[in-house]
């Protein structure tokens, strides 16, 4: 890993080494990396991937810069590891502690070496999962531990640059977008070949056990035909109606009388715009790469929330 980072020089001038909570590690100065002129070379680290590492330090974290076996083993809790050779190498840890879920990460994602100053900052990097991320439900310990060459002159203390961010894992809308107009072109080609002709139908279930069906028929781009039934899970009385002509459009109940080419504009217009951090977005096509889900759900809602075309069926 190679990336370097510059301190301001006031910084740089005043720093001094504190004395290490436990002997044997690296100490660290507060203050942050700032622009400016410095002598910062980065350092290649290799990751220990396989070192054993105390439960209790793993579930508690931390950020170490480890100069001998003892220090590992007050600090990890473990046997310092035989691929390390302290006389030459040093180690550095960083842990974010324990997760109940999985989809996180603690990661070393640099260090660097100010010789004049002998210092050396260690840059780090916490990920947690967003609320579109799947993740395993057991406990984790994000850490990353690595091992590097003791640079020369010798460093006396060091400066942490944390960082972090919320991973995203679905789609952003700017790619739905794109995705939405990939299908566009592949709807245009399916019914240019059908006479702009086809049948599709839209099904709405309440939690309550109220549902309904609209099947709606298309013929030469205009809307021919609206027929409506109503579903109810419990048993009951149920209804329904049908429409062509000109009395399509002339009942109130069930989804609208409109064309696909409609719902396209509404997945487009009315659902990717929606605010991506306060909105669960779905989008989804089928096996012909044809619409057959674009909704939003506000994240603070309950029940029946989603808004957006939702198709059940399309036949040409």
């Amino acid at each position: 890993m190679r990336l370097a980072y510059l301190f301001a020089s006031s910084l740089l001038v005043t720093a001094c080494a504190t004395d290490a909570t436990v002997e044997g590690e690296l100490p660290f100065e507060d203050g942050a990396p700032a622009a400016g002129k410095a002598d910062a070379a980065s350092i290649d680290v290799t990751e220990l991937e396989f070192a054993d590492i105390a439960t209790e330090r793993l579930q508690r974290g931390g950020t170490f810069i480890i100069t001998t076996k003892k220090a590992w083993e007050r600090t990890m809790g473990t046997k310092a590891p035989a691929d390390v050779d302290f006389s030459r190498e040093w180690v550095a840890f960083y842990g974010s502690g324990s997760k109940n879920t999985g989809g996180f990460s603690a990661r070393i994602t640099g260090l660097s070496h100010y010789a004049n100053y002998g210092a050396l900052l260690l840059e780090t990097k916490a990920t947690s999962p967003g609320n579109d991320c799947i993740v395993t439900q057991a406990f984790t310990n994000p850490h990353t531990v690595v091992k590097f060459a003791i640079p020369t002159p010798r460093p006396q203390f060091a400066y942490a640059s944390p960082s972090s961010e919320v991973k995203k894992c679905s789609p952003s809308n700017a790619e739905r977008l794109e995705m939405l107009g990939d299908s566009r072109v592949a709807f245009n080609d399916a019914k240019a070949k059908h006479d702009n002709s086809y049948t599709y139908t839209r099904d709405f279930q309440s939690f309550s056990g109220f549902g309904f069906q609209t099947t709606v028929v298309v013929a030469n781009g205009l809307v021919v035909e609206r027929h409506y039934k109503e579903q109810h899970i419990s048993g009951g009385d149920s209804s329904g109606w049908s429409e062509t002509g000109a009395e399509v459009g002339s009942h109130e109940e069930g989804f609208p009388a409109v064309t696909v080419d409609a719902l396209y504009d509404q997945c487009a217009t009315e659902v990717l715009t929606q605010n991506e951090n306060t909105n669960w977005i779905n989008f989804s096509t089928d096996d012909n790469n044809l619409l057959q889900a674009c909704t939003y759900t506000p994240m603070a809602c309950q029940d029946d929330c989603s808004r957006g075309p939702v198709i059940s069926t399309l036949e040409f």
